[in-house]
């Protein structure tokens, strides 16, 4: 009990401070950004490495992902919940109206999972059972329906407004109870536009169980879920100093606690000029300032020169990349390091209903474990998704990803090779209802012969918007 409400009370607190700054806009995905990474489960700013969390999360739509759906919002009008606006503008259309809805949500989940602890030999299964009741606001003054949103995301050019979602998630195993946790999840975005200038920011709050072959071999606690406690944001401003050119500044940080004594705390500065080459071509220049800090271990620094070019080939085909070096300093008496990072990505849609996506990406990161130590992932996804008759929903997909764990003296880590492969289908209902169902299976074969692994998930989930 104590525990639920000094989650509840560190919540409310980072609901007021988002409110007070008046920044915001949702976290770009990088890292995972504050969203799940490609195979799902823990989430991060950052990234969590290259083992994933429980169940099929990111792969069906983890709650609150999509905020446009979450929210009430259908393709022309609210769907569900409450709401109403203030007809300042032309009645009945909510332009220039200020506007608001809260809708309750409901949903419902069961897992099979047949390596809950992630064993190479030995394995346990077991069904997971779910329930995440819980709510979303929105509210602004801009044009209401499904232009104010763009995938769970506020859009650029349409005024003032925030989203709010938070849901409560009971975990019950059916065979080993003790694993059984009850997690939260909120997170609230925000944006504000006036003439020239756009503030934006977003701040995420989550309380949950997850398992960790890191904290495995750290602790000890082999495949063992562990209570992992997060707040992170972002907060930022955009001046458009011509029609074509803009300049981005963003702060960020994020504090991340474990059971176990384990915590990591991460702040950093970035500041981007971007500017329209032309109708189709978009290129950007910038930098990036920051540190981690890990409890008892030490600190790193890191800075970043970064481009970003975003080029639309046609209307039917989007490539967006995403580069930088970066220098990280281990301190001590380790020497500084220089890694090239990159994001490469391409949205394909040959014809209507049917979405083909393609990721690739090189990330460093710092262990959550050890200051000295960073991983590198160097990994490409691919994503298919279709609609059939406006109702059925069907996903293919998959991943390929190397990791590599190296130390700041030149000391040797582990290597981890990771693989997954998802199939899902999912039929809509009604503008408050929809169902879907999806596997995995997922693999990992790691140097460390103790932390290799073989997983299969099947989930089916209900997902209502009251």
């Amino acid at each position: 009990m104590w525990r639920i409400l000094r989650e509840a009370v560190l919540v409310r607190a980072a609901w007021l401070l988002l409110l007070g700054c008046r920044w915001a806009r949702a976290v770009e995905e990088e890292a995972g950004d504050l969203e799940s990474g490609p195979g799902g489960g823990s989430t991060s700013v950052r990234g969590r490495g290259v083992i994933r969390g429980d169940g099929l999360d990111g792969w069906l739509r983890p709650l609150g992902e999509e905020l446009r759906v979450e929210a009430g919002l259908g393709e022309e009008e609210f769907g569900g919940g409450v709401g109403g606006w203030n007809p300042e503008g032309e009645p009945g259309t909510g332009v220039g109206s200020r506007w608001w809805t809260l809708t309750p949500h409901l949903e419902l989940s069961v897992l099979y999972d047949d390596n809950v602890f992630l064993q190479p030999v030995e394995r346990s299964a077991d069904f997971v059972f779910t329930a995440v009741p819980g709510f979303s606001a929105a509210g602004g003054d801009w044009e209401r329906g499904a232009g104010m949103l763009e995938n769970g995301y506020l859009r650029q050019g349409t005024g003032t407004g925030w989203l709010f979602d938070y849901g409560m998630a009971f975990v019950n195993f059916a065979r080993f109870d003790t694993q059984d946790s009850v997690d939260h999840d909120a997170r609230a975005r925000a944006q504000w536009e006036g003439g020239r200038v756009r503030g934006f920011g977003e701040v995420r709050f989550e309380s949950r169980g997850e398992r960790s072959t890191d904290v495995a071999t750290r602790i000890a606690s082999s495949g063992q879920r562990v209570r992992r406690e997060s707040l992170g944001g972002t907060c930022g401003a955009e001046f458009l100093l011509t029609g074509k050119t803009s300049l981005e500044l963003e702060l960020f940080g994020l504090d991340e606690r474990r059971e176990l004594g384990v915590s990591l705390r991460e702040g950093r500065v970035s500041v981007f000029a971007m500017h329209g080459w032309s109708e189709r071509v978009r290129v950007g220049v910038g930098g990036a300032l920051g540190v981690v800090n890990l409890e008892g271990t030490g600190s790193q620094v890191y800075e970043q020169l970064a481009a970003r070019g975003v080029y639309s080939v046609s209307a039917k085909t989007d490539v967006e990349l995403r580069g930088a070096l970066e220098w990280r300093d281990f301190g001590g008496a380790q020497e500084e390091r220089l890694n090239p990072v990159f994001e490469l990505g391409v949205q394909w849609r040959p014809w209507e209903g049917l979405d083909v996506g393609l990721r690739a990406h090189r990330r460093v990161e710092t262990s959550r474990f050890d200051s000295a130590e960073n991983l590198t992932r160097v990994g490409v996804e691919w994503t298919v998704q279709k609609m059939v008759r406006e109702r059925w929903r069907l996903r293919l997909g998959g991943l390929l990803e190397n990791g590599n764990y190296e130390r700041g003296d030149g000391g040797g880590g582990r290597s981890e090779r990771f693989w997954s492969v998802r199939a899902g289908v999912g039929y809509i209902f009604t503008e408050r209802a929809e169902a879907e169902a999806g596997w995995e299976g997922r693999h990992n074969a790691s140097s460390d012969s103790q932390l290799g692994y073989r997983e299969q998930l099947v989930e089916m989930r209900l997902k209502l918007r009251l």
